[in-house]
C-alpha cells in the first residue's frame, strides 16, 4: 500500500474529478490518495465520486484556502 498526493489547486469542476480519475488508474487497491482542491464544489463532488466508484473517503480537512481529502482506492 502506498500513498500519493494529487494537487488540483486552481482547477474548477469537473477538472478535479477528471484528474482524480486519471490518477487512480495508476493506483492499486488499498493505496491512498491525498487530494488537494481549491474548488468549493469538491466538497460535494469528491464524496459523491468516491461513493459511486466504491472508493473510501477516509477524511477531509478544511483550511482557509483549500480542502484536503484522503481517499483509499477500492
Amino acid at each position: 500500500m502506498s500513498e500519493s498526493n494529487l494537487d488540483t489547486s486552481g482547477t474548477w469542476c469537473p477538472e478535479p474529478i477528471m484528474l482524480l480519475s486519471e490518477h487512480l488508474e495508476s493506483c492499486s487497491s488499498g493505496d491512498r490518495v491525498r487530494l488537494i482542491s481549491t474548488d468549493p464544489a469538491a466538497l460535494r463532488d469528491i464524496p459523491k465520486y468516491c461513493q459511486a466508484m466504491g472508493h473510501t473517503l477516509i477524511s477531509h480537512e478544511n483550511s482557509a484556502t483549500d480542502w484536503v481529502f484522503l481517499i483509499q482506492v477500492r
